[in-house]
């Protein structure tokens, strides 16, 4: 099971960065390897853009890498709110124990140091914000697994005795050619105005993606520096601010539709993937477009470089790099009625429905608690874990740890005696069984109940 991600559109290779991660990382002694952003080396915290996650799977990727670990790379995507137990289940998983269940965190480190300790394999870990995030995997890896981690903060490398590679900010001829590739011109033919346009992005990957894109997409070299030198925006953070100019030229080269769609992913959760279905849901709630189109609308994001797509349509996946996330984060007005009118356009217009009534996907089920807490509605999700219909769709939908991690998040402070207290302790006691075969819920609940 390949975890890594596949490289994005006119992926500009970094030799001198790959050639001596390399050496860092396959050298005998150099356990753990840590990559960090190069506002990090100016005391800037926050600085994001400058390609640390394309570069760390391009190295997942490298041939000499994989031949150096021949039980696989397994890639975990950390990010500021982890849930641990389910990266345990994902590393688990990619090692192609599907059917791992652990009743906590103590258990599933036994589990893992066992299951590693003579495997020879490479964890990546991908924007690591705590050090403890990183310090749990550390615990269980083998004497012959190595562990890359990227992250913006420097301290980690000095708390984890890693071994860092501080991660620059593109050269000027690099920049050039990364504008040109998104721009679809040869780098011999960027006019004057691009040079200008550059030094807008501050040689940032992801501020040249943006900017080259828009090139790309039809728009002319003098019209886009108009707007990037009339662009006048108060940042929460300075470093960000390359990106954040880029970005808002960005969206308002977007049709009037198309950019109202893009501000409504304002209201996804930070480091999550969404599901093409789940944005067809979003952006056709009002019904006055077919879904075909909402699907170009996918598409069209993703070549302008505002969002990252993998797999093929319909069945693509969308996530959005962290910058571009907080600045949507920042435009969005009255998110909880834009979070209700997602869920209920699952229900074909109403809302609250039941798990019979509802078009429900993989999506909804991994992140309902998300988008029902968000909208104001935890009392209509209580309700759904009384629902038989919806609790079997997603045990089907994902797994029996994310079924009654459901539980824990809305039971705290519950007694023991509580109807759903009752219910979760009845699905704890059978989550061995239902990892191994969801069918079994019904028999497992009357049994138990009883």
């Amino acid at each position: 099971m390949d975890t890594v991600p596949q490289p994005p559109p006119h992926f500009l290779p970094r030799p001198e960065d790959m050639a001596a991660l390399k050496e860092r990382l396959l050298t005998p002694n150099h356990q753990t390897l840590v990559m960090t952003g190069q506002g990090q080396k100016v005391g800037v915290q926050g600085m994001g853009g400058l390609g640390k996650t394309v570069l760390a799977a391009a190295l997942a990727r490298d041939n000499d890498v994989r031949r150096q670990f021949p039980d696989g790379i397994i890639w975990l995507t950390v990010g500021t709110n982890p849930d641990c137990l389910a990266l345990y289940q994902r590393l688990a998983t990619t090692l192609g124990e599907t059917t791992a269940y652990q009743e906590g965190e103590p258990q599933w480190n036994a589990y893992l140091s066992d299951l590693l300790r003579e495997k020879r394999c490479l964890l990546v870990l991908d924007d690591v914000w705590e050090q403890r995030e990183a310090e749990r995997f550390v615990e269980v890896l083998g004497p012959d697994c190595r562990l890359l981690l990227t992250t913006r903060d420097a301290r980690l490398i000095a708390g984890l005795g890693a071994n860092g590679y501080e991660l620059g900010m593109l050269d000027e001829t690099q920049a050039r050619q990364l504008l040109a590739n998104w721009a679809r011109v040869h780098v011999e033919m960027l006019p004057p105005e691009a040079e200008a346009v550059r030094k807008h992005c501050g040689n940032l990957p992801l501020a040249l993606t943006l900017a080259g894109a828009q090139i790309g997409m039809g728009n002319n070299w003098a019209d886009l520096l108009t707007a990037l030198d009339a662009a006048d925006l108060h940042y929460l953070d300075p470093s960000e601010g390359s990106i954040y100019k880029v970005l808002k030229t960005s969206v308002e080269q977007l049709a009037a539709p198309l950019r109202q769609a893009y501000l409504d992913l304002g209201i996804v959760a930070a480091d999550v993937q969404v599901s093409e279905a789940a944005l067809v849901k979003l952006w056709g709630r009002r019904g006055d477009m077919p879904d075909y189109r909402l699907r170009q609308w996918l598409t069209e994001l993703a070549q302008r470089g505002l969002v990252f797509v993998s797999g093929e349509s319909p069945s693509r996946w969308m996530s959005l790099h962290d910058v571009p996330q907080k600045y949507l984060r920042e435009q969005v007005q009255n998110p909880a009625t834009l979070h209700r009118d997602w869920l209920r356009s699952y229900g074909g217009g109403q809302f609250p429905w039941t798990g019979a009534e509802v078009a429900a996907e993989v999506y909804l089920y991994r992140q309902g608690l998300y988008h029902f807490r968000e909208a104001g509605e935890i009392a209509a999700f209580r309700r759904l874990l009384w629902d038989f219909d919806w609790l079997q769709g997603k045990l089907e939908a994902t797994d029996s740890r994310a079924l009654l991690a459901d539980f824990e998040a809305v039971t705290v402070g519950e007694s023991r005696d509580s109807g759903l207290k009752r219910l979760e302790g009845a699905l704890r006691l059978s989550a061995h069984v239902l990892e191994k075969d969801s069918s079994q819920l019904a028999g497992q609940l009357l049994g138990r109940l009883l």
